[in-house]
């Protein structure tokens, strides 16, 4: 297989009728953005911590305005354990649906121990939640029961099918070859 490098770079900014708008300042990891029912841009986005901490929380940004200005961050989701990766939607309905990773995995001074429970047995918990106002206020967070996904991730964009039925990417590993081995298969699924 021959790979080759592209010869130059293209900076979308300088196409005419783009802009560059800051939406969140020191945070804001792992972005998924849909439109609301009355056109508002919400993000549902990682605040708290870099790409791995406790202090991880889930918060959303809104835009009512295209785009061109953005609301402070505000929380969705804030547990003792890291709140990471969301997947997000709407609903045919006009309800926004979060699916986001709550990872158990610290120890008590807070370092990461990866591996597919924490120390206490916790297994890593896929969480939910839902909003009814376009993103202004959300339902207590639940945990889905998904057997077959112990250690599954949701992210990316939940897409509503043309029968109502909603449609999420999460991704899962399973260790091969028992708990114990270094190997990992590494799946991807959607779950309905």
């Amino acid at each position: 297989m021959t790979v080759s490098t592209p010869t130059r770079t293209l900076d979308i900014r300088a196409l005419p009728g783009t802009r560059e708008t800051l939406a969140y300042q020191n945070g804001g990891l792992f972005p998924v953005m849909d439109l609301a029912a009355d056109g508002t841009a919400v993000a549902a986005v990682r605040g708290g911590a870099g790409h791995l901490g406790r202090e991880g929380r889930m918060e959303a940004i809104r835009s009512t305005d295209g785009g061109l200005t953005w609301s402070q961050p505000y929380l969705i989701a804030d547990s003792d354990d890291d709140d990471r990766n969301a997947a997000f939607g709407v609903s045919s309905k006009g309800t926004l649906v979060l699916l986001y990773h709550r990872q158990h995995n610290y120890d008590a001074e807070g370092n990461y121990q990866g591996g597919l429970r924490s120390a206490s047995g916790i297994p890593i918990s896929i969480m939910a939640t839902r909003s009814f106002d376009g993103g202004l206020s959300w339902e207590e967070p639940s945990a889905l029961s998904i057997d077959s996904l112990p250690t599954g991730s949701p992210f990316g964009k939940i897409v509503s099918l043309a029968d109502g039925t909603l449609v999420a990417p999460v991704y899962n590993f399973h260790a091969w070859g028992g708990a114990q081995s270094k190997e990992r298969i590494d799946n991807a699924y959607v779950v309905r």
